[in-house]
């Protein structure tokens, strides 16, 4: 299948003969418009599998104007609470057998930052953060965060020990570029350490339907294979590899976690080997789940005469985009505990405080928990607000 307006190359080999396995449009926030068409390609000639409609401009423009990632409340950008703690113990586990208290350890896309003062807890001083986003930087209660270009580190040259890049490789459009300047910054005997979502375990690690392709920041999927031929053809080296499924804060979900350390060589190794890796059978299993989903949303909202939607995000916009529902047809409301969202609009309804949710004829009325990953605590809420409430977890 011929893919038009084809706007990315393969970011491994830098080949354009991609071949589509996966399509589809997701609606989002109103005046949101960017990166709503996913495509999700694999490569002819080396099988890396990537998004291809997008490039610099694109990505940028996002980050820059519909990204939630600056918010103080965002997950995942360099905080400090457990769930965050917990990621730094099982980081350093990994890395203190390369590092002794002098070495150079810079986090690159730290956000706030919380890895950083995590090290310097630990006695690990000369560590040092790396950010793109100014408005995480202001966030963050450290000083030893430098504001960077994405291909244009304040760095020496051989200047660190070690660098970490956790939940960011999946993010980067041109990794050569990337890898080319870690290459340059580090030290002849230095350590790369990734960690990214695992795509030979999405399947396995099912959190929501196509939930790790819909994704809007994740434009690489990698499998311990393609990046260990990207990192060898940029002289580096596998020296130890992690493939885990890492707890949410709700158990019953957890992340593919593909976790590498490499070491800088010399030699690059030029190998476009293909990785024979499919993901036929997480379409077929996502389909499945999705219209499943369909038919049960559309029996309760047929069902009940107020219909509220809990958590306005990446599962919510997935299920409103598979159904089409003209929410002119029923009494449904949208609410959400955070306060950007809350200043944001869908199909023309505005967000709004879970205190708005009305309490009168709860018989009436249906409650559809749409963030998996909050689902107990939004149950424990309704409970708190009405404990007749109807409402259902997907």
């Amino acid at each position: 299948m011929k893919i038009n307006n084809i706007l990315r190359k393969c970011p491994n080999c830098n080949t354009n003969e991609p071949k589509l396995i996966f399509s589809k449009h997701l609606e989002n926030f109103d005046g949101f418009n960017l990166l709503c068409e996913y495509k999700v390609v694999q490569c002819k000639n080396c099988n890396f599998i990537y998004n291809n409609n997008v490039n610099d401009e694109l990505l940028n423009e996002f980050y820059i104007k519909e990204s939630l990632y600056s918010s103080e409340s965002s997950y995942g950008t360099g905080g400090n609470n457990s769930g965050d703690i917990n990621r730094y113990n099982t980081y350093l586990e990994i890395l203190k057998k390369y590092l002794s208290s002098s070495s150079v350890l810079c986090d690159v896309g730290c956000g706030k930052g919380g890895f950083i003062q995590f090290l310097q807890e630990k006695n690990y001083q000369n560590s040092l953060g790396l950010e793109l986003d100014q408005r995480l930087i202001n966030l963050s209660t450290s000083d030893k965060i430098l504001k960077t270009e994405l291909y244009n580190y304040p760095l020496k040259n051989k200047e660190v020990d070690c660098f970490t890049f956790t939940h960011v490789f999946e993010h980067i459009l041109n990794l050569n570029q990337v890898i080319a300047e870690i290459h340059r910054s580090l030290k002849d005997d230095g350590f790369l350490f990734i960690e990214v979502p695992d795509a030979e375990n999405y399947l396995k690690h099912n959190v929501f339907d196509f939930y790790w392709f819909t994704i809007k920041e994740h434009i690489n999927h990698f499998t311990l294979s393609s990046l260990c031929m990207l990192m060898k053809n940029n002289g580096f080296e596998l020296i130890e590899k992690e493939q885990s499924g890492i707890k949410y804060n709700n158990k019953k979900y957890s992340y593919p976690s593909l976790r590498c350390i490499f070491k800088k060589n010399s030699n690059k190794h030029f190998s476009y080997h293909l990785d024979n890796f499919s993901f036929n059978n997480y379409i077929e299993q996502e389909e499945f789940r999705m219209n499943l989903h369909k038919k049960k949303i559309l029996e309760i909202i047929n069902k009940y005469k107020k219909i509220y939607f809990w958590g306005i995000g990446q599962e919510f916009f997935t299920l409103i985009s598979n159904m089409n529902i003209n929410f002119d047809n029923y009494n449904i409301s949208l609410v959400d505990i955070n306060k950007d969202k809350q200043k944001l609009t869908v199909n023309g309804l505005k967000i709004e405080d879970p205190s708005n949710i009305t309490t009168t004829n709860p018989e009436e009325t249906c409650i559809i928990i749409c963030s998996v990953f909050n689902n107990e605590t939004i149950k424990n809420s309704i409970l708190k607000i009405n404990k007749d409430l109807n409402y259902y977890e997907l």
